[in-house]
């Protein structure tokens, strides 16, 4: 895998992630669709997983520094570490998934894009519960974060039918060989 080239992209999704949210988010929602997992869920079905797995971890550290949670005082703090490791769980389960799917389909990465996003909420709503138990911070229903994520993973989904055939067409460009073989065989 190019890393330089998954920078550049990395950098390009984070600034869809915190340019564009409010502009794309349905309505007055909080329902708005993520490039990041969509760039997590690409790489990690064409890489190998040597490389899938940290860049999961980079684009996941990237999504801390963005979402800021809030203090009793209304002072923003930086909570490091629930998208990471969201994004790892995530990133694995498409590295697993990943022999048991056709790669060039477009349906593929849509499905996988819609549970990356899913999957990464999950776990990044339930360690900042958690850490809401024995710490000073704020966090508001975490079914109604839930929820909104959730829809934030269909929307995702969405989106990925427009930038997936397009990230499949620079595969060359990540440096992805495209091979055919799959690690999945039946008995």
């Amino acid at each position: 895998m190019n890393w330089i080239v998954f920078t550049i992209f990395a950098w390009i999704a984070m600034a869809f992630e915190t340019g564009f949210r409010d502009a794309l988010a349905l309505g007055s929602s909080s329902i708005s669709p993520s490039l990041a997992m969509i760039l997590v869920a690409y790489v990690a079905l064409w890489a190998p997983i040597r490389h899938a797995l940290p860049a999961a971890i980079v684009v996941g550290l990237l999504l801390d520094f963005g979402d800021l949670v809030r203090t009793p005082g209304a002072e923003p703090v930086v909570v490091l570490g629930r998208h990471a490791i969201g994004c790892l769980l995530a990133s694995y389960t498409v590295v697993t998934l990943r022999g048991m799917m056709f790669r060039r389909n477009v349906v593929t990465i849509v499905v996988l894009a819609g549970v990356t996003m899913a999957l990464t909420q999950i776990v990044a709503i339930a360690m900042l519960k958690f850490r809401s138990l024995y710490d000073v911070i704020i966090v508001d229903d975490a079914a109604a974060q839930l929820g909104s994520q959730l829809g934030s993973a269909i929307y995702t989904a969405a989106l990925a039918f427009i930038v997936g055939p397009l990230l499949n067409r620079m595969k060359w460009l990540f440096g992805f060989t495209g091979s055919a073989r799959s690690s999945f065989r039946m008995p």
